[in-house]
Formats: structure tokens, C-alpha cells, sequence
């Protein structure tokens, strides 16, 4: 899923179906725990799958689960995963912000020359590149990529609605020249 700018209504789209796959694993209790690009399939008839479930944890009930290690691939780990701390499903929702972003942008939110300087990034600094991200879609960009788990969508359902809404916002709009 490596492909550079993607434009808006067809990141959207892929982000939808990478949200719906999301949301049904959360279903089940599942966390996936390494959603990066290199774990979606997109298939010829441009269907998003999540593959390579190996990380993934079942969460004995609503809460948390501790994390005993650093689990998950640094460039989309969300901060509570980075420091350790009990996950949830919105370390999913914090990958599916970061991939999102990417997809639109062509750049990763928090692109840095080193891991120290990426973590730091992610731990402490707002995302870049928010600005040529279209106003409809901000507001889930910012919300997918609170550094509080607790101000992230509880789920990827609750994500998925504010998904739909933006294109459904942006299709109404006219398209600006690239999209």
C-alpha cells in the first residue's frame, strides 16, 4: 500500500474499508496492534484487507490489555504503546490517523531523521502536513492522533461514521483540481 499521494476521495475510501475491517475485529475483542501499510492488501478490484493478525491480542473485556513489550512498528505505534502502557482498540485508531494521513499527504505525520527523534515526535509534538489535509477531514485526522488514548474514537466504528461524513462532504464539494 506504499504508492506516494493518493488522492482524497480514494484515501478515503481505503480508509473506510480499513476502518470497517477494524471495527470488526474490535467486534471480537480483537486489537491488532501493527496496522501499517505494509499490512494492508489493496486487491485489484481496490479492496482494502488487513493482513498479518500476529500481534494481535484478544481483550478479555471492554478495558485494556498490558502491554509487556513494545509491540508494533515504531512509525505507527501510538504513544501508550511507545511508553508501554495498557492498549486498546485506539492504538488501532491511531494507525488507521497516521496511514490516513500518508495516503493524502505522501508523508508520514511524524517523519523524522532518526527513531529518537520520530518517538519524540510522536510523544510530544503535533502531526505536520495537517494543513493540505481537506477541512472536513481535520477534525478526524486531529481526534485519530490525540496523544490521550481517552480523546481518540473509542473504536473504529465510531471512526468509520466520521469517515463516511467527510466523503460524503468532499463528494458533495467540487473536486479541486488532482482529486
Amino acid at each position: 500500500m506504499s504508492r506516494g499521494v493518493i488522492p482524497v476521495r480514494e484515501s478515503l475510501d481505503l480508509a473506510i474499508q480499513i476502518a470497517r475491517g477494524l471495527s470488526s475485529a474490535h467486534a471480537r475483542n480483537i486489537v491488532h496492534r501493527d496496522v501499517k501499510p505494509s499490512n494492508i492488501i489493496i486487491t485489484n478490484d481496490q479492496v482494502a484487507k488487513i493482513v498479518d493478525f500476529g500481534l494481535a491480542r484478544v481483550v478479555a473485556t471492554a478495558g485494556s490489555t498490558q502491554s509487556i513489550s513494545s509491540t508494533g512498528t515504531l512509525p505507527y505505534m501510538a504513544p501508550e504503546q511507545i511508553l508501554g502502557e495498557a492498549i486498546d482498540q485506539r492504538c488501532d485508531i491511531w494507525a488507521l490517523g497516521v496511514i490516513l494521513i500518508q495516503m493524502i499527504t505522501g508523508s508520514h505525520p511524524f517523519v523524522r531523521p532518526n527513531k529518537g527523534a520520530m518517538t519524540y515526535a510522536i510523544l510530544n509534538q503535533p502531526p505536520v502536513a495537517l494543513d493540505v489535509v481537506p477541512q472536513a477531514l481535520q477534525p478526524v485526522a486531529y481526534r485519530a492522533l490525540s496523544k490521550k488514548a481517552e480523546g481518540r474514537y473509542p473504536g473504529a466504528n465510531e471512526m468509520l461514521r466520521d469517515l463516511e461524513a467527510s466523503l460524503a462532504e468532499i463528494t458533495s464539494s467540487p473536486a479541486p483540481d488532482g482529486e
